[in-house]
């Protein structure tokens, strides 16, 4: 195997000559730039490129570009709003998480062991590096896919086919498992048979009550015990994967026949090694999809030989999640994104080495990356390329290490945003070029912006960069005598869910799951010896609710949630961090506590972010609020990649809040009644998208500082090529408190 890459230590920091390159400096000898004026008139860009007023709106700025340049070298000391001198790239976090066989499928869990099948009817997997192990997998997957069958059925009204007395996660909310071993497979890792895609048009002659067949598997959860000893291994010249025009998945999540999967939420991979062999020029390691609170980490994939299409590549829409923690060595892109429907990809700790053609390849949707550390000097490759129409790209905290040529390259600016702060380069031509122009030289950009608004000050906006925290990775602990199972406390004198779920928390155990399908409970009182609760994904019928009602100076972790909403209420001090599953969060006495959000939800209470509260935020999902949706009531709001639906503002920031949103979109189905963007008295910078079919938000943008309201509507600024006309990008919003 391969030695994988390392992020690099930065040299020592050195004074950096600033040099500010923004279009936005014309302004103050009058000289027409295609910018907005400084007396507070609206700045609309039209066809031919000239500025005219919007009617019926009241804004400041919108710059066409603004960017500041720090060009005397790389600078090893990371900007404010990084944290304290983490290396760029991958953590490589060693993390060694065996799950125990209490949770197998066949002692009543839903953990599908590929080396301990539930049935003998289906192929174990050696994992010694030689067996033929893709029958194994495949059979793991046929469990899933008969499982998905068996939950929704072939319906024939516009209601599932969910049988009595269940539910749909108690019949296909399964994982699979794959304890260390090198585990040689010649195929794809996907069911046998037509997709399910053509089972639903089959078994509906054509027809189907609920119109597109938006169908294939859903909550695919495909966990290894370490990365560095779980090795999926592609036999050397395996049949099918030798057309690097056709390319080839080895891992996927979804049927390559799939076009689009609406209800594919909640999936997972993590501690898995993808190694892809040699003489595989057609192959991909993972095809990658995967809706609300889905997520890939702590995944190494790899090319034996270098040669293969993709080493990450998302083809079917939607996607959304965080996706931190990676390495991909070799191919001719390390990360894809080609969908083109619903797909906003976030990534965070990111190590891209050895590429052919680029790092990143953007073609469709908003991606938006954090942490990166690309290393392409070997082959020449490109950085970052988005070679798209209609797309928004966001790179920050970064480096990128080249030989030639841009390090990062939008090629067309025709109704694309992009937006690169704190990022370093070295051996390439130029930082960044935007539609065929070199808009920031490096090799270190603080910021650029490709357009920006700002409504009151008149300056040139850039970011609040707020400080970022990463998310703590805790600590696994023994399944054997540190794990407490809620079914283990389940008596005959007090057999309710809650009864045992609260036996289970106060039972001093550090860990405490749920391995059941559904539950219902009464609010739990969660003590301080309790470290992480893993929910497995389980469905809280009821809601649910974790109240803490004991302080700890470690963080507490809540895991892998599933189906209704659950509450985390904060009734202690002690800092929370909720990874995976939808979840509710509540600091009702005003606490000084951090919460770190990775792929959940919940941000629409007015005591998400209060004064004192301090909030991280990965792959933020919310859906159908009537209110607004991320709502900072005096606190600090940080949110990098997020999807919400529904016709509520998005952000709302009150009483001098702090809330910096980068990248993400809103699907709007009805009509809104409120502003995209609220900012009462705060300090904002938001970039984001909006799509619909035939809605849009009016204004977009309500800004109130000191008693003066000003908005700013869709025509001042870029279209978004999604759905409709109705759709646009926000390439930066800025507005602060006097």
């Amino acid at each position: 195997m391969r030695q994988r890459g390392r992020a690099r230590s930065l040299p020592s920091a050195r004074t950096c000559r600033r040099l500010v390159t923004s279009l936005a400096l014309a302004l103050s000898t009058g000289a027409s730039c295609g910018c907005g004026s400084r007396d507070g008139s609206v700045a609309a860009p039209q066809p031919d490129g000239s500025i005219v007023a919007e009617a019926g709106t009241d804004a400041g700025s919108l710059y066409d570009a603004n960017a500041v340049d720090l060009d005397a070298g790389l600078d090893g000391s990371l900007d404010a709003g990084v944290d304290g001198g983490l290396a760029y790239g991958d953590r490589n976090l060693g993390l060694v998480e065996p799950y125990p066989d209490s949770l197998l499928v066949q002692n009543g869990g839903r953990f599908y062991n590929v080396q301990k099948p539930p049935t003998s009817a289906q192929h174990p997997a050696a994992g010694d590096g030689t067996t033929d192990d893709t029958a194994a997998f495949q059979d793991a997957f046929d469990f899933l896919k008969s499982q998905f069958l068996a939950a929704t059925g072939v319906p024939s009204t516009t209601s599932l086919n969910v049988p009595n007395g269940q539910t749909a996660h108690d019949l296909d909310s399964f994982w699979i498992y794959v304890p260390d071993g090198t585990y040689l497979v010649k195929d794809t890792l996907i069911y046998r048979g037509v997709g399910l895609q053509q089972y639903y048009q089959a078994a509906y002659d054509g027809g189907n009550p609920f119109g597109t067949p938006w169908f294939d598997l859903s909550r695919v959860r495909i966990v290894g015990q370490s990365r560095e000893h779980t090795v999926i291994q592609l036999a050397d010249r395996s049949t099918g994967f030798d057309d690097a025009t056709k390319p080839k998945p080895v891992v996927t999540f979804q049927h390559p026949d799939t076009t689009f999967n609406d209800w594919n939420a909640d999936n997972l991979m993590k501690n898995v090694t993808v190694d892809t062999g040699s003489g595989n020029p057609g192959a991909v390691g993972i095809l990658a999809q995967g809706a609300n609170d889905s997520g890939i980490r702590n995944v190494l994939v790899q090319s034996g030989d270098g040669a293969g299409v993709y080493g990450i590549w998302m083809p079917i829409g939607p996607v959304q999640g965080c996706y931190h923690d990676i390495t991909v060595i070799g191919f001719d892109y390390g990360i894809a994104q080609t969908s083109t429907g619903g797909i906003n990809g976030c990534y965070e700790n990111v190590t891209l080495e050895g590429q052919n053609k680029a790092a990143v390849l953007v073609t469709q949707g908003g991606f938006v990356v954090r942490n990166l550390l690309a290393q392409e000097q070997v082959h020449g490759a490109q950085g970052v390329l988005m070679n798209a129409q209609g797309a928004q790209l966001l790179v920050i905290d970064s480096e990128l290490v080249g030989t030639a040529g841009p390090a990062i390259t939008v090629t067309s600016a025709t109704e694309d945003s992009l937006f690169v702060r704190n990022v370093s380069t070295q051996g390439y031509a130029s930082a960044v070029s935007f539609g065929g122009q070199v808009v920031a030289p490096g090799p270190r950009v603080t910021e650029y912006s490709s357009a920006a608004v700002n409504l009151f000050d008149g300056g040139p906006p850039t970011s609040l960069a707020l400080p970022v925290e990463q998310v703590p990775t805790g600590v696994w602990f023994d399944a054997a005598t540190q794990w407490a199972s809620v079914e283990s406390y389940r008596t005959d004198a007090e057999p309710t869910d809650t009864a045992a779920a609260q036996t289970a928390l106060n039972s001093g155990n550090p860990v405490v799951v749920f391995p059941k399908g559904s539950y219902s409970t009464q609010p739990l009182s969660v003590p301080a010896t309790v470290q992480r609760v893993d929910l497995l994904y389980t469905q809280l019928d009821s809601g649910g609710e974790f109240d803490i009602t004991e302080p700890s100076s470690s963080p507490i972790f809540f895991e892998n949630g599933s189906g209704p909403t659950y509450s985390v209420v904060v009734k202690a001090q002690r800092d929370v961090v909720i990874r995976m599953g939808g979840n509710l969060f509540h600091n009702p006495t005003n606490l000084p506590v951090r919460l770190y959000i990775e792929n959940g939800g919940g941000g629409y209470d007015a005591d998400f972010v209060p004064s004192q509260g301090r909030v991280w935020a990965r792959g933020l999902d919310i859906e159908y609020r009537t209110n607004a949706q991320f709502v900072a009531t005096g606190g600090s709001l940080w949110v990098m990649g997020y999807k919400t639906e529904g016709n509520a503002t998005v952000l709302s920031a009150t009483a001098a809040s702090q809330a910096e949103v980068l990248g993400g979109y809103t699907w709007l189905p009805s009509a809104p009644t409120n502003p995209m963007i609220v900012n009462q008295g705060s300090s904002v910078s938001f970039v984001g998208t909006q799509t619909s079919d035939n809605y849009t938000f009016a204004p977009v943008v309500s800004e109130t500082q000191s008693a003066s309201t000003k908005t700013v509507g869709k025509s001042s600024f870029p279209g978004y090529v999604g759905r409709s006309s109705f759709d646009f990008i926000v390439p930066l919003y800025v507005g602060r408190t006097p």
